[in-house]
């Protein structure tokens, strides 16, 4: 959960299931996060610790608050904490995964490179 001021807290809910089918098969389908909008009707997208990335979780939380950002702004989520290649690697990750896209914007200049959530600019 993000707030108007920049800081974020954790959220988490707990709930019972009771499910006729072995551990196994429920284990095998619960942990495969991606899946649950298949069959969890409330759930409309997982994003990045399915993935198992703390940063592409960091670059999904800062497009979901503020709806685009450059890849400079990508960049200054970090400060010199991570290497842009390791950066690179999270948003090339998304991508994969159907989660981001980018596109070029004319800036009277050199194009900048913009960088939204899903597959809309």
């Amino acid at each position: 959960m993000d707030f108007s001021d920049g800081t974020t807290a954790q959220f988490s809910f707990v709930t019972t299931w009771h499910i006729s089918a072995p551990i196994e098969r429920v284990w095998d389908v619960i942990s495969d996060a991606e899946r649950w909008p298949a069959w969890w009707r409330y759930v409309e997208d997982v994003f990045g610790d399915a993935l198992g990335d703390p940063i592409a979780e960091r670059i999904t939380q800062a497009l979901a608050a503020q709806g685009e950002l450059t890849r400079s702004d990508i960049s200054a989520l970090f400060g010199r904490h991570e290497s842009a290649e390791r950066i690179q690697q999270a948003r090339d990750l998304l991508r994969r995964h159907g989660r981001v896209r980018s596109f070029e914007r004319d800036t009277n200049g050199r194009p900048g490179e913009v960088w939204t959530l899903g597959g809309h600019a």
